[in-house]
């Protein structure tokens, strides 16, 4: 019995063979007796959990590595979307629930690092919005409107409001 668990873990158990980064995405190669894999995961993640070439993992650890590639698709599907245009938090919340398998835990951790890298900024959209819709002769109502179904808050809408305000009178 002790033998076949030896063999056991053995054969489910993964040696990392490569870990390549490019700009914030890491890919990890890593293969056992039978099989070789390859998961993507964000470039922090990568270096908070130490992987380096030749650590020997788990196949639980390793699914939890492919939990952490449903992260990186996931933020890379946001890059994507954010290369056409600024987004909302809100509008790329919803874009990761509706097109991606990933828990709201997942999805926050996504934002999170969007936020934090300042590809999403509320503020700079909210500032951004008013001044294009102002100048598509759109009344402050209407904005206002446009803007809460975007997902802004409206005291982030007044305050675009009064900051445009007072630029127009210098």
């Amino acid at each position: 019995a002790v033998y076949q668990t030896a063999i056991e873990r053995y054969t489910n158990t993964y040696c990392i063979e490569s870990v390549m980064i490019k700009d914030e995405i890491a890919e990890i190669s890593a293969s056992n007796r039978t099989d070789r894999f390859v998961v993507t995961m964000l470039t922090d993640v990568c270096m908070s959990r130490e992987l380096v070439k030749g650590k020997m993992v788990s196949e639980k650890t390793w699914d939890d590595y492919r939990d952490d590639e449903k992260v990186a698709k996931a933020y890379q599907a946001s890059i994507r979307k954010l290369a056409v245009k600024d987004r909302t938090k809100k509008e790329i919340f919803d874009f990761l629930n509706e097109n991606t398998d990933c828990t709201i835990v997942q999805i926050n951790a996504v934002i999170d690092h969007l936020l934090s890298r300042g590809y999403i900024d509320d503020l700079r959209y909210t500032h951004t919005m008013v001044l294009n819709l102002r100048a598509l002769l759109m009344g402050k109502s209407r904005i206002i409107k446009t803007l809460k179904e975007k997902g802004i808050e409206e005291g982030l809408i007044l305050d675009a409001f009064s900051t445009e305000s007072a630029d127009n009178e210098l």
